[in-house]
């Protein structure tokens, strides 16, 4: 009897270990295997309720405002639901952590009708451990400022003649100026501002429709490589990497937008102020003039600005053609002269029906010409540094600069 109730004994506290040990053990374990270390994750989003109106005004409204979204952001045994208010700037927190909801760029910033793109949510700790960032997708709607006006009475403009324009302060979008042009002719064609009374000019161009062409505040004429998509170029996804690309800004406030119209169509163009205050200017629309300079020069191991090529013209896009241009390169709109001699850099219109051959000469200047003369100086002249006209990588330039 008394082994038999040993064996007891030893099985209850068998049992005993496993409840108190093994059990707690494996639950350790599992929790353990669930449980989220401190990182940067990319987390679920569910939209619990979408914002009152996801409608925006196509060229005058940014975004769509969120006001009353719902969500609710979850990653493993975190979750998190966020009511958002109506902070401009799509700020948020709460006792856990603070964050931002916003709408991802694309395609509805310019077109009018549906168009789909994200809700986008980043959320931190406020003990800094953690950040979870997420997304969800939804459908806004881009509806045409065209249909705020009576277009029968909107005023015309004339190709090569000033009109005359006076935006309110804080004018709601019915009480901007707008402009109409029918050109007579297909073709590319500019509108300026000039003559500014008051105010910081700017521009909206749109299709009959009511999609933006171009959006322009101050006048820019960008140089590209041939076959860059010039419709990118004017929009928030553009990215350009290539140093031989670079834009010329011209003085001043004024605006400047070219683009390619139809003959017969009616285009639109939206005038009004970058900070919403009261301005008065004249616009005038005419075919985009190509005019450059025949002739750049540089000598030996140095830069010189392309300014000259651009600067008499009112396209905002042309095309650069450097494939036969032996004795440099082009670097931050600087031509940089490599071998003494004459070359050629071929600029384009972006529809390729104008082109324009410049003679791109490298030359000795004075000093050069002592030390070859006197010093041998062709093999001495090859080391010596060269002269970029700023501090490499870092200063391009007042009115050349780098895209990217």
């Amino acid at each position: 009897m008394k082994h038999r109730f040993s064996i007891k004994l030893a099985a209850l506290l068998l049992a005993i270990l496993l409840v108190v040990g093994v059990v707690p053990m494996a639950l350790f374990s599992a929790f353990a295997a669930d449980s989220i270390k401190p990182g940067y994750y990319t987390a679920a989003l569910k939209i619990n309720t979408q914002p009152k109106d996801l409608t925006y005004l196509v060229g005058v409204d940014e975004v769509p405002a969120l006001d009353g979204l719902n969500v609710t952001l979850s990653y493993k045994t975190f979750s998190k639901t966020i009511d958002y208010g109506s902070t401009s700037d799509g700020s948020f927190s709460n006792k856990d952590g603070y964050g931002y909801v916003y709408l991802a760029e694309g395609a509805y910033e310019w077109g009018v009708g549906a168009n789909t793109t994200y809700v986008c949510v980043e959320y931190n700790s406020n003990d800094g451990k953690y950040t979870y960032t997420a997304k969800a997708e939804v459908t806004v709607t881009g509806v045409s400022v065209l249909t705020k006006f009576d277009l029968k009475k909107v005023t015309a403009l004339k190709d090569g003649v000033a009109t005359k324009v006076s935006v309110k302060a804080n004018a709601k979008a019915e009480q901007l100026p707008l402009l109409a042009f029918t050109p007579a002719k297909d073709g590319y064609y500019s509108f300026l501002s000039s003559n500014i009374k008051s105010g910081d000019p700017y521009a909206v161009l749109l299709d009959a429709k009511g999609n933006v062409l171009r959006v322009n505040d101050d006048r820019v004429l960008y140089v590209l490589p041939e076959g860059t998509d010039v419709d990118a170029v004017f929009t928030s996804d553009y990215y350009y990497d290539s140093y031989e690309g670079y834009s010329y800004s011209f003085d001043g406030l004024d605006f400047g937008v070219s683009a390619e119209l139809k003959a017969g169509q009616t285009y639109y163009l939206l005038a009004s102020d970058v900070g919403d205050s009261a301005a008065s200017y004249s616009v005038t629309v005419a075919p985009s003039t190509f005019t450059v300079a025949k002739e750049l020069k540089t000598t030996y191991h140095k830069a010189v600005s392309l300014d000259s090529l651009v600067q008499n013209s009112t396209y905002d896009v042309l095309f650069i053609d450097t494939s036969a241009l032996s004795n440099g390169w082009i670097e931050y709109g600087q031509f940089i002269g490599s071998d003494r001699g004459t070359a050629t850099i071929t600029l384009k219109t972006p529809d390729g029906k104008q082109s324009e051959t410049v003679k791109a000469k490298v030359d000795y200047d004075f000093g050069q010409w002592l030390a070859v003369i006197f010093l041998g100086g062709w093999a001495w002249l090859d080391r010596t540094d060269y002269d970029y006209g700023y501090d490499y990588g870092y200063d391009y330039g007042y009115n050349n600069y780098f895209i990217d």
